[in-house]
Order: structure tokens, then C-alpha cells, then sequence
């Protein structure tokens, strides 16, 4: 029969008794120590107070870094030092007028259209009397103020849309402003 050496595995894949001893003695080991570290951080966090803005400390604190409090008035004035240290940085795009035009009159003409059609809808047949026409018409820019309350939409404005000219030179000089 052939011997069997201590520190070699036996038949059948199984290892020799001892083996299994320090395989158990380090498993116990590697669990003691994952204990003291839960249990320790536990300690250490239960040792460390939270303060808030405002509360008296107790007893002196030392910090491994300089420590600077807040002060408005003193980052306030850091903030203009340090302001002025930095040259401004000024971009053009002198496409920027063009747009803004662009958009306006898309705006301009959205609104004066649903005016007009809203007009022409509620536009009874000519019967003379100018109160009940000016009544109807201060209705309809009553109305559209509800529905549109961003817009700041007047009679006078809105009797321009709805007259012969359209507003058209009323848009032309806004256009001319926003571009100057």
C-alpha cells in the first residue's frame, strides 16, 4: 500500500482533518474582525456629535485644517476684489437683432390675424348705431385679454388691426426700434 503524505489531499478529494481546522480558524478569524470593524465604526460615529448653525459647542474642537466661518459682509466685499481682478469678456452676434425682429413680427402678426378673423366673425351688418359697434368691439378686446392675458392688447391698437393699414407702420417701427 502506498502512504498517504500529511499535507497532500486524501482519495476522493477530501483533505486531511487538520486542513479543515485552519480553514475554520480563519473563517473565525475573518468574521471577528469584520465584527470589531462594524462594531468600532458604530463607536466611532456614536462618538461624533452633529452640531447645527448656531449651537453652543460644549467643549473645544480642534480641526486638522484651518477653519473659516461665513461672513457676509466679508465674502461680499472678497467677491468685488476679486471681481475686478477679472477682465470682462464681452461677445457680439450681430444676429441677435435680426432674430429678435423675426420673432417679433411672427408674434405681431400671429395676434393682429386672430384679431382680424375674431372681427370679422363677430362683425355684425352695418345698422348705424356707433354705441352698440363700439360695445361690441370693446367686448371683443375683452374677450381677447381673457384668452391672452400676456399680450397687452388696447382698443387703439386693435382698432388699428382691423382698419385699412393693417398696423403696419406701428409694426415697422417697433421692428426699427428693436434693431437700433
Amino acid at each position: 500500500m502506498s502512504e498517504l503524505v500529511p499535507d497532500q489531499p486524501r482519495a476522493h478529494g477530501r483533505l486531511p482533518n487538520h486542513s479543515i481546522g485552519r480553514l475554520l480558524i480563519m473563517v473565525g478569524l475573518l468574521a471577528l474582525v469584520l465584527q470589531l470593524a462594524v462594531v468600532g465604526g458604530r463607536w466611532w460615529l456614536g462618538r461624533v456629535p452633529d452640531y447645527e448653525v448656531g449651537e453652543m459647542v460644549p467643549r473645544t474642537i480642534t480641526t486638522p485644517v484651518a477653519f473659516r466661518t461665513l461672513d457676509p459682509a466679508a465674502t461680499e466685499q472678497l467677491r468685488l476684489e476679486e471681481g475686478r481682478r477679472v477682465a470682462p469678456l464681452f461677445r457680439f452676434d450681430g444676429s441677435v437683432a435680426d432674430r429678435q425682429v423675426a420673432a417679433f413680427e411672427a408674434v405681431y402678426d400671429a395676434v393682429r390675424d386672430q384679431v382680424r378673423k375674431n372681427h370679422e366673425r363677430l362683425e355684425a351688418p352695418d345698422s348705424g348705431d356707433a354705441d352698440a359697434e363700439s360695445k361690441r368691439f370693446a367686448d371683443l378686446v375683452a374677450a381677447f385679454r381673457l384668452v391672452r392675458p400676456e399680450f397687452p392688447l388696447t382698443v387703439e391698437l386693435a382698432r388699428t388691426w382691423v382698419g385699412d393699414d393693417h398696423g403696419s407702420a406701428l409694426r415697422n417701427e417697433t421692428a426699427a426700434a428693436i434693431r437700433a
